[in-house]
């Protein structure tokens, strides 16, 4: 076990589970995102690092980081998944490092995950940076006074209302 990377629940003598290979992966992410420590000054001494992990709670990453585009990369998605990794509560972490790899290749494509809460504002927030050029031609094409939307990998202008209007429908659930 390297103390640096152990989670609270090893620390504390309790039981071992893919929870704390979870936590371990978080602290790994925590460090090569934000170039610091979770516990932070508590890497001094042995003690004040198990008080850290064991009772402290992590700043977030993108408070950690001097201001600029590294602190707007990290602020929210990132900070999200490293922070559900970090949870102190090992039922709270992701369920597996499966469930984590696939939150960081949603990222990493710019999808929505798991760790945040599924609201149709933040989905159609990730399909917008997904699409922004269909995004900005459909918000142009609505202030028309007959709106119609252009959608990228359709050959054909859909009708918003009307009869034709379903497939517009469809695509907007997939939002």
């Amino acid at each position: 076990m390297t103390p640096e990377y152990a989670s609270p629940e090893q620390l504390a003598g309790g039981s071992i589970t893919t929870a704390a290979d979870v936590y371990a992966l978080g602290v790994l992410l925590y460090v090569l995102l934000s170039g610091e420590h979770p516990a932070g000054a508590a890497l001094r001494s042995p003690a004040a690092l198990m008080h850290a992990v064991v009772d402290g709670d992590p700043r977030r990453m993108s408070d950690v980081v001097a201001p600029g585009r590294l602190q707007r990369t990290l602020r929210g998605d990132l900070d999200t998944i490293v922070a559900k990794a970090l949870k102190k509560n090992p039922q709270e972490r992701y369920s597996s490092v499966a469930a984590l790899a696939d939150d960081i290749s949603r990222y990493l494509a710019r999808q929505p995950i798991s760790a945040r809460p599924d609201t149709l504002r933040y989905r159609a927030a990730k399909f917008v940076s997904r699409n922004k050029t269909a995004a900005v031609l459909a918000s142009i094409r609505g202030h028309a006074p007959k709106a119609r939307v252009v959608v990228v990998g359709y050959p054909e202008i859909l009708p918003v209302d009307g009869p034709g209007c379903w497939p517009f429908r469809n695509w907007v659930s997939t939002l």
